[in-house]
């Protein structure tokens, strides 16, 4: 059956494929409302609109604005002009719009109360104005912020008869008819001109003269003033405020009792982003909804809902929620209309059709559902659900309604000449009849390809798009035979449809789906014939090819893809992109991550391919090198003998990629001409070929992901070569996966001591290390100590590098031990080092200061292990063996020195305990000698010296061995001193002997002394002679016991002594308080200072008489003689009490004269002994006159400075 004898109507009549808003001729009305179908969506939506207009015809309201929006292609446009057939209630073949609607819509007529509605709006008197805002509008209207309400004055003077295109001049012709006067003036100018006005009027630049002297010919102006007026209305840009305007509607409404609506299609593509015009929208529908209450209406299109549009504004912080007010009637059509419209106008079938077909899809079902399969889309590709879907869409597919809509709207905004497509809105049903006519005189089985829609859409396409088409039919290579059907641009028109549509991957097999021409076609030789095709278009330039998918070239694109094709871009370039993709994007770990132990041993690697390192530092003891096709061998050959040679002498795997596998080097080949083509050469267009630059820079980014994808996939193959040998065993495909085994691989090789590290370790470790040993380790018998191979590593090394005069750091330990064959870590290192040293194994020093288990606190030993500013001070020697005999020999010194037994054979703790002790002891000796140099008489000064001395000398020793010599070499004296040290310690420590020193010796030594002139006893100075023999003997311990018998004998004789020189100082302390008592008898003060005399003198007795010291007891004459002169002289210079006045026996006054006082004299006190010695010796007469002239001068010398002078005996 043919497919033109399926259809219910004849598919090639006369459609208006194009409905554009301004066709007026009546046949196109009467069959646009004959075949308009109604949906059901349609249904709900004149329901809703119906029923808010005849609500306003009621009751006033400013609701008055109508928002429809739908994807291009839904049937916005046509919804439009519909409505405003039923609102201007259009007559058309004598029936009324809403007639025809009721008659071929069942929907319609299932519904009374929408059908009265439309009536009711239809015999509303109504000028409705319908209007594409984008045709009505100047050039430069979008740049005039008040580019809408011109447009609305525009159509409203067109509406009323007034000319649209000059406003100034409409202005005029709506005064004329206000007033009546419109026709004369029409007269009046044909007289005039000759010329009927309506049909002239649009050419008022040239004949405004004219104009003007039919105003003045009519005396509806002056001469003057009319030609202002002409002058004004032709230099002057005419502008009109918005109230103005709304203010004329309303005056209209008003005078001629109809209402008014503004049908505007495309305002939202008019508008687009700009704020200003959006808000000059929302101020004419306020405006206009305000002063007319619902008797103006305001009906527009859009794509995009009014909320979106208004989100998306360049300014957001408008407010255009008045604009959502006015706008409460939404309306939204979907693609289900379109699809529904199509299907009703174009497709629907009659019963003979319907049958055959439903019967092909039920024995043809598998091939037909099988014959289109697209993979990778990310939108909807529908598939045939059934067989009534099939009948209904043939001969279509399910897949093409939604993706023509996308590509019309994709041409509309990426074509220039597409853009107006806006004018006359395109409802695809021309597309589709024309697409179904090529195809009509086939028979069934025949399928509309997809690039059969590019025959219709040609005439909205612009040159850049179109003549690349053009050149290619004309091209010898693509079409040697001149074919109008030629299957190469055939692929390229479906190249061009798809091409600003996102969604669909333009890969062959996608390709193949859409140039299926027929159910029975076979896809792999049309695969073939595809893939030649787009071979051709590739090497023509004409397509691009970006992995896997296929890209149309504009004539702007295919220039920027020669320039970029012919970028030089060296090899090495491409290898280092290579190197980048490998190791940034593949595998981008610098260090390989030992699974063991959670990934606590990661090893640094170089990174090269071919013979380019990744980046600069490629110093690292292992390395992973690929190999690629394009690699240059020194050795002049890739066998697998010379690259098992050359990993073994880097050190390095080597991953040698498959030789037939480059098309990652082709990628980044492309992405870096790309990449170098934007950077340096400028925009030849000077802004025009930015998108293309935008697109060429996201097709870099696809080259260089699909490089990452191919580049995988070509180290899962690759063979690899380890440390001297081709390795077969790693299996896994996965390439960051087999990297990394390859990594682990060349590791185990290469750091085959790492496994002598059975238990990692830690500064906490180490630590613990020193805690434990200051107490008993306790363990299992023939338990394995941890990571005991490591540590006998570590002693030997040490054994073997250090030296009595060498040592070596800490940093030097880890330096070694970190690198090949050992990898281990730095706290690895550091336990084992003080394992070593805990062991014994090792001596230590820091600061050239000797630190042992047993000189440092734990704590502190923790702290030079693991703390870093200690890593160059800590240095390290392998200790020697200690003779057995001078072990003992410390031993001894140690127990004669410090009475302590060492049971330890431990020499550094052995050499640790002497230390201490001789530090307790020199410290001791300083204390002793400090008494020493208080108390000079004190013995053993030069023992305490020489031993403090000794034990300095060899406490200072650092070395084991130095240590051990000097001990056993001064063992012997050591103990004698030893033996010396004792009695002075017990002297010095004990208190008892220091006691009898002191009080038995020392004492009665001080009393001797002290009084030794004044003593004439041969016995008191043989007792004394005995006592300091022993107080200055060199050691006189063993005779202190003798001092307490001694001084006692001392203290016998000295006592008799002492009491006979205490007799005559009694006797003078008595004879000077006898003075003192003579001197005060009779005197007025007697009475007070006689007790306080008494006591003194008491007081001198008592103290004279508790004297030991002979010198100090004699000493209380002097005190006496003192105290007595003291009082004489205070007393006799104390003044009597002055007496009363008296009277003379006859009562006579004594006159002043008579009773002035005497003046004091001065009395001076002097005691005999004062003058004179104890004892005259007298020879001779001369002698007593010698002494006598003496005393006489002192008494003279004395009386001279005083009145009187007492001399008392």
């Amino acid at each position: 059956m043919k497919i033109r004898d399926m259809f219910q109507k004849d598919i090639d009549r006369p459609i208006t494929g194009v409905i554009k808003v301004g066709q007026i001729e009546e046949y196109n009305k009467k069959q646009e409302l004959e075949e308009y179908v109604v949906t059901r969506e349609l249904t709900k939506h004149f329901r809703e609109f119906f029923d808010h207009y005849t609500r306003s015809i009621q009751n006033p309201t400013d609701e008055m604005g109508v928002w429809i929006s739908g994807f291009f292609g839904s049937g916005k446009s046509h919804f439009l002009k519909i409505l405003s057939y039923d609102l201007d209630n259009a007559v058309i073949a004598g029936k009324h719009a809403w007639e025809y609607l009721k008659e071929n819509n069942q929907s319609l007529q299932s519904d009374p109360m929408l059908l009265a509605n439309m009536e009711l709006a239809a015999q509303t008197p109504t000028e409705a104005i319908l209007f594409n805002v984008d045709s009505k509008s100047t050039a430069s209207a979008k740049s005039d912020s008040n580019a809408i309400v011109m447009v609305f004055n525009r159509v409203f003077n067109e509406k009323l008869g007034y000319i649209g295109s000059i406003p100034a001049l409409a202005d005029l012709e709506r005064e004329l008819d206000e007033e009546g006067k419109y026709q004369e003036f029409q007269d009046t100018f044909l007289k005039v001109t000759g010329k009927a006005w309506l049909e002239t009027r649009h050419k008022f630049k040239i004949m405004r003269g004219r104009v003007e002297k039919t105003l003045v010919e009519m005396g509806y102006m002056s001469a003057e003033d009319a030609g202002l007026w002409v002058k004004e209305s032709s230099t002057q840009g005419y502008q009109i405020a918005i109230e103005d305007f709304a203010e004329r509607v309303k005056s209209y409404v008003e005078r001629t009792g109809k209402r008014v609506v503004f049908l505007v299609d495309e305002i939202g593509q008019f508008i687009s982003q700009d704020s200003q015009l959006m808000l000059n929208l929302q101020t004419i529908t306020e405006e206009l909804g305000v002063r007319c209450k619902g008797k103006v209406w305001v009906i527009v299109t859009a794509q995009e809902d009014i909320d979106s549009m208004t989100e998306n504004m360049q300014e957001r912080s408008n407010d255009f929620s008045k604009i959502q007010g006015r706008f409460k009637t939404r309306l939204s059509l979907s693609s289900v209309n379109a699809d529904e419209v199509i299907r009703e106008r174009i497709l629907k079938k009659n019963d003979t059709g319907k049958s055959t077909l439903k019967a092909l899809y039920e024995t043809q079902e598998t091939t037909i559902q099988n014959v289109v399969d697209f993979k990778g889309a990310a939108i909807e590709m529908k598939k045939i659900k059934n067989a009534e879907e099939f009948a209904n869409v043939y001969p279509f597919l399910p897949y093409q309604f939604n993706l023509l809509a996308d590509v019309l709207n994709a041409i509309r905004l990426n074509s220039s000449t597409g853009k107006h497509l806006s004018e006359g809105e395109r409802s695809m049903l021309g597309a589709y009849q024309k697409a179904a006519i090529f195809v009509m005189e086939q028979e069934e089985g025949v399928l509309v390809p997809f690039y059969r829609f590019y025959d219709d859409l040609i005439k909205f396409l612009d040159h850049t798009h179109a003549g690349v088409i053009q050149r290619a039919y004309d091209n010898e290579r693509l079409n040697p035979m001149h074919d109008e059907d030629c299957f190469t641009i055939n692929v390229l028109k479906t190249l061009f449809l798809l091409k600003y549509v996102n969604g669909v991957d333009l890969t062959v097999g996608n390709i193949v789906s859409l140039m299926i021409t027929n159910i029975h076609d076979d896809r792999t030789k049309l695969r073939r014939e595809v893939e030649e095709s787009l071979q051709l278009l590739t090497r023509n330039l004409l397509v691009s090819q970006i992995q896997d998918t296929y890209e149309f070239l504009t004539d702007e694109e295919q220039d920027i893809n020669r320039a970029i094709r012919d970028r030089n871009v060296s090899s090495n370039d491409v290898i280092r992109a290579v190197a980048r993709t490998t190791f940034d994007s593949i595998y981008n770990n610098s260090r390989y991550r030992v699974p063991k132990f959670n990934g606590r041993y990661t090893f640094a690697f170089n990174q090269t391919v071919d013979t380019v390192p990744f980046k600069n530092n490629q110093s690292n003891e292992i390395g992973l090198r690929l190999i690629t096709p394009r690699y240059v061998s020194a050795e002049g050959s890739l066998d697998d003998t010379s690259l098992s040679m050359m990993s073994a002498r880097n050190r390095e795997v080597i991953l040698k990629l498959p030789m037939d596998h480059v098309d990652y080097y082709n990628e980044l080949l492309n992405a870096l001409k790309i990449d170098d083509y934007i950077r340096n050469v400028a925009d030849p267009q000077k802004g025009k070929s930015t998108a293309i630059r935008a697109t060429k820079m996201q097709e870099s980014g696809k080259s260089k992901d699909a490089a990452v994808k191919s580049l995988k996939e070509a180290i899962g193959k690759a063979e690899v070569f380890i440390n001297g040998q081709k390795i077969t065993d790693i299996t896994t495909r996965e390439a960051s996966a087999k990297i990394g085994a390859t990594l682990e691989k060349l590791i185990e090789n290469i750091y085959y001591k790492l496994t002598y590290i059975d238990s990692p370790k830690d500064d906490g470790d180490i630590k613990a290390l020193f805690v434990k040993s200051q107490q008993v380790a306790l363990s299992l018998d023939g338990a394995k100590e941890p990571n005991s191979n490591a540590v006998r590593e570590v002693k030997e090394y040490i054994r073997l590098t250090s030296s009595s005069y060498s040592s070596i750091s800490m940093k030097s330990l880890m330096d070694h031990f970190t690198i090949a064959p050992y990898g281990y870590v730095e706290a690895d290192v550091k336990w084992l080092v003080a394992k070593a040293f805990k062991d014994g194994a090792a001596s230590a020093t820091v600061d050239k200061d000797p630190i042992t288990l047993f000189n440092r606190k734990p704590e502190e030993l923790g702290m030079y292990f693991t703390t870093r500013k200690y890593e160059e001070k800590l240095l390290f020697r392998a200790k020697e063996n200690i003779d057995a005999a001078k072990i003992k020999a410390c031993k001894d010194v140690i127990k004669a020195f410090f009475n302590r037994t060492e049971t330890d054979n431990d020499v550094d703790k052995i050499m640790e305990s002497f230390k201490e002790h001789a530090k307790d002891t020199i410290n001791e000796c300083n204390v002793m000698l400090k008494e020493n140099l208080q108390v000079k008489e004190y013995p053993g000064s030069e023992v305490l010296q020489k031993t403090a001395k000794m034990l300095t000398e060899i406490s200072v020793i650092d070395d084991t061995t130095i240590f051990y010599k000097k001990i056993a070499e001064e063992k012997g004296d050591l103990i004698d001193l030893a033996d010396d040290l004792s009695p002075v310690r017990t002297f010095y420590t004990s208190g008892t002997q220091q006691k009898i020193f002191n009080e038995n010796g020392l004492r009665a030594i001080r009393f001797f002394d002290n009084s030794k002139e004044h003593i004439n006893s041969e016995k008191l100075d043989t007792v004394m002679e005995n006592i300091k023999k022993i107080v200055y003997h060199k050691t006189p311990y063993h005779l202190i016991k003798n001092l307490p018998a001694l001084y006692q004998s001392f203290m016998e004789i000295y006592g008799k002594v002492l009491d006979e020189k205490l007799a005559p100082v009694l006797e003078v302390i008595e004879q000077d308080k006898k003075n003192v008592l003579n001197y005060i008898n009779g005197q007025f003060y007697e009475d007070k200072y006689k007790a306080e005399v008494i006591q003194a003198f008491e007081e001198l007795i008592k103290r004279a008489s508790t004297q030991n010291d002979i010198s100090n007891m004699l000493g209380f004459k002097d005190k006496a003689d003192s105290l007595c002169k003291t009082y004489l002289d205070k007393f006799a210079n104390m003044a009597a009490p002055s007496l009363p006045d008296t009277s003379s026996a006859g009562g006579e006054v004594k006159t002043p004269a008579d009773m002035t006082k005497p003046a004091p004299k001065r009395i001076k006190n002097i005691m005999a002994r004062d003058i004179t010695s104890d004892t005259w010796v007298i020879t001779s007469e001369k002698d007593l006159d010698d002494y006598l002239v003496k005393v006489r001068k002192q008494i003279k010398d004395e009386l001279d400075k005083n009145d009187v002078v007492k001399l008392q005996f």
